[in-house]
């Protein structure tokens, strides 16, 4: 039950509410439709939080036994308080008896029946178990933080666990230590506790170690910079985005995004690159290095940023050139690589400058990969874009008239800068992209991620600060 102002009380449950005539004496400073309007805009954000929480439920799909067995059935108090929420949420109580709002024993909206508001207090109930509400407190030496099921469930999700799976687990976690009374336990205690969930669902001993080894990487908040390569037209875009959401990372630098931005800025505007005419390949080589210097340059300082602050960053795009990422590579990673070979570069006007080592430089677990893909998937995949994207097609129409000529220049051009590319493998890793074929890719992307984590995490002095 909800109080309103001083010296008004709302009628206690199961008495006859104020008579109308009292409550109809004009009270300043209230705007009945302000309050209801409120009402109605908490009503329809109700509804749709309901209708996320009713599809989690049927993705989880939960037995109705186990449903009913953690019900958790608030009083009307709470229930009131909860859906209605904030300052107008003691408004009905001060205006019983009104017509434009309803006593908050039946309801807890204005101009809502009272057998609508039961309904709502089922579904409430149903969506919502005591699993919600009780916090589990874990102790990390002298200080302690708030268990979270999402976490703990992107966290599996890190090291390879199905999401479905990963939910489940997460959910058998909280259950196991509310039932048993254990809401305040060490890491070491949860872990424990998680581990023997994880096993009931067939994920052993190699799954522990990699939460262990992620769990550690967090903690010493390790930087984790990922750098995806490639030409135009491969996916990379729709790749790195999905592997952002499989391993938790929240910052996806697309520099595709990044070179629009610096080319609106410009006196003059220019086609993409892949759209010119050029007169030799020498030139269109020459053309691509220096839009991707003024790329790198506008991205140095949040790869900057990320390692010194100990952040993730994954890097995405055309513009990316791998001779200006080498000394990052050989400097600033943990990871020890195999140096370019020169040979590969001979016939390219590529200078690069070995640049002065500080002992003081920040490192990170830096991942530098290059997609690549076959021609004929290459060629499916420019066709698709010419057909579906009025931008692309507009900017074909300037290398020929011709549609089969168009899509021949267009895929020359983009050949022609992944060869160079592929140039950079090692200390880049290559990484085949086949049309049909994504979700594995994804799968061999992620893998490519935990395996260098485990290189930095077995690099133990990389660790110890």
């Amino acid at each position: 039950m909800m109080e309103g102002q001083k010296g008004e009380r709302a009628a206690p449950r199961g008495e006859e509410p104020i008579p109308a005539e009292i409550n109809n004496v004009p009270i300043e400073g209230i705007d009945l439709a302000g309050l209801a309007k409120s009402a109605e805009e908490e009503i329809k954000r109700e509804t749709e939080a309901n209708d996320i929480m009713r599809k989690s439920m049927e993705q989880l799909q939960l037995s109705a036994e186990e449903e009913e067995e953690v019900v958790f059935e608030p009083d009307e108090e709470y229930v009131a308080r909860t859906m209605g929420g904030g300052d107008h949420a003691a408004a009905p109580s001060r205006l019983r008896g009104s017509s434009a709002l309803k006593p908050i024993k039946e309801v807890g909206f204005a101009a809502t029946p009272a057998q609508d508001q039961k309904t709502k207090v089922e579904r409430f109930s149903r969506l919502h178990t005591k699993y919600d509400f009780i916090k589990v407190k874990v102790w990390l030496e002298d200080h302690y933080y708030i268990m979270s099921r999402f976490i703990v469930s992107r966290m599996l999700t890190l090291i390879k666990v199905s999401p479905e799976d990963a939910i489940k687990v997460a959910l058998e976690l909280k259950k196991d230590l509310v039932d048993q009374g254990l809401l305040s336990l060490t890491q070491a205690d949860l872990e424990k506790h998680l581990f023997r969930n994880m096993e009931l669902k067939g994920y052993g001993h190699i799954y522990r170690e990699r939460f262990t080894m992620t769990l550690k990487f967090h903690h010493q908040r390790v930087p984790l910079i990922i750098i995806i390569a490639g030409t135009g037209c491969m996916g990379k875009s729709f790749l790195a985005t999905q592997l952002a959401e499989r391993i938790n990372v929240p910052n996806v630098l697309q520099t595709n995004l990044v070179y629009e931005f610096l080319n609106s800025v410009k006196d003059f505007k220019t086609e993409p690159l892949i759209y010119r005419r050029f007169a030799s390949k020498k030139e269109l080589s020459d053309d691509f290095r220096s839009d991707c210097k003024m790329v790198r340059d506008a991205v140095k300082t949040d790869l900057d940023k990320a390692l010194k602050e100990g952040k993730s960053i994954i890097l995405e795009g055309f513009h990316i050139d791998p001779a200006l990422f080498l000394h990052l590579i050989e400097h600033n990673s943990i990871i020890p690589y195999p140096k370019v070979n020169q040979k590969k570069l001979e016939g390219e006007a590529v200078s690069i400058q070995p640049a002065e080592n500080k002992s003081n430089e920040p490192k990170g677990v830096i991942l530098p990969v290059i997609f690549n893909m076959n021609e004929k998937d290459h060629r499916l995949f420019v066709e698709n874009m010419l057909s579906t994207s009025t931008y692309d097609r507009q900017f074909a129409q300037g290398l020929s008239e011709d549609t089969h000529a168009q899509t021949s220049a267009l895929l020359s051009n983009l050949r022609y800068i992944q060869s160079y590319l592929c140039r950079f493998a090692p200390p880049f890793q290559l990484l085949e992209v086949k049309a049909q074929s994504f979700p594995e890719t994804l799968d061999h992307l992620h893998t490519v991620v935990l395996e260098g984590i485990q290189q930095a995490f077995q690099m133990t002095s990389a660790f110890e600060q």
